[in-house]
């Protein structure tokens, strides 16, 4: 007798034909469930899983995935890969709105003449330090997780070239086009070398939102620099002269240093939540098989 073969709808799209083993392993992912529509010759409509022979598969599966045997000691498993992730991206979620909180204290006591005291806005500013610098970590410990994951032969580069290179100065300014623009680019083509039943779980990346963030940090430096140049033709004092003696800044350069600071970081969130749904997809895919 010939095996049945199925077919399912995912995100209004149908997929298949896959048999009843690659069903299973589908709702062990939680690809599908048992509201998912399915239909096989023979079936006149599209119908819920529960409500067909695939039913008792899930039951099947539910025992399966309710058992778990207690473990010696000394025996018990590491956390796997995908949960690794996710508790770093917890981390860094976390302490990055203090990187924005920093940044919009800043510009609210710049642009608002906020009536705080020097010394309480001060005392603001170091304490989001602390937070900041964990993020800056974590920002790193994701760059390098990253690129792990997608490490088949084919990555234009290796985990510690990626967050080892973004040290060195000026050249990490190029570097950072290489290390999350390409990043995003060999992570959709990790994708598309998977199983034609794993695209519905997976997440591809947004290659624009990555190298937006790359020539934003371009711009960040140009920007200020720039601005500076221009400060020291109108007073006729060399740059160094604004750090050596400690000569005020006008309030409009720092105005200007703050909020371009503001669009990048903002920017930098976005590429890390994209990145982070896009592997921690792959990771999901990789525990099944």
């Amino acid at each position: 007798m010939a095996e049945k073969v199925w077919f399912y709808l995912f995100a209004g799209k149908d997929y298949g034909p896959v048999d009843e083993i690659k069903i299973r392993e589908l709702f062990d992912l939680k690809a599908i469930n048992g509201d998912t529509r399915v239909w096989r010759q023979g079936m006149t409509q599209w119908e819920k899983l529960a409500t067909t022979d695939l039913a008792e598969l899930l039951r099947e599966s539910n025992i399966s995935n309710n058992y778990q045997p207690e473990p010696e000691l000394g025996s018990r498993k590491p956390p796997s890969p995908r949960k690794e992730l996710q508790g770093d991206y917890k981390k860094w979620y976390i302490t990055y709105f203090f990187f924005i909180g920093e940044c919009v204290i800043n510009l609210g006591y710049l642009l608002f003449k906020v009536p705080i005291p020097r010394a309480i806005y001060v005392s603001l500013v170091c304490l989001f330090d602390i937070p900041i610098l964990i993020n800056m970590i974590f920002s790193l410990v994701l760059l390098y997780k990253y690129w792990e994951i997608i490490q088949d032969g084919k990555a234009s580069t290796t985990p510690s070239k990626a967050v080892g290179f973004m040290f060195i100065p000026v050249f990490n300014l190029y570097w950072r086009f290489r290390a999350y623009w390409y990043l995003s680019k060999d992570v959709n083509r990790y994708i598309n070398t998977l199983p034609t039943e794993a695209k519905p779980i997976v997440t591809l990346s947004k290659e624009w939102l990555s190298l937006l963030f790359a020539i934003l940090s371009l711009v960040e430096v140009i920007i200020p620099f720039s601005a500076l140049i221009r400060l020291t033709l109108e007073s006729k004092e060399p740059i160094v002269s604004y750090f050596l003696r400690g000569l005020q800044l006008p309030i409009w350069y720092s105005i200007i240093v703050n909020f371009v600071s503001l669009i990048l970081i903002v920017i930098q969130g976005l590429v890390y939540v994209d990145l982070f749904r896009s592997t921690n997809s792959i990771l999901q895919v990789q525990e099944i098989e």
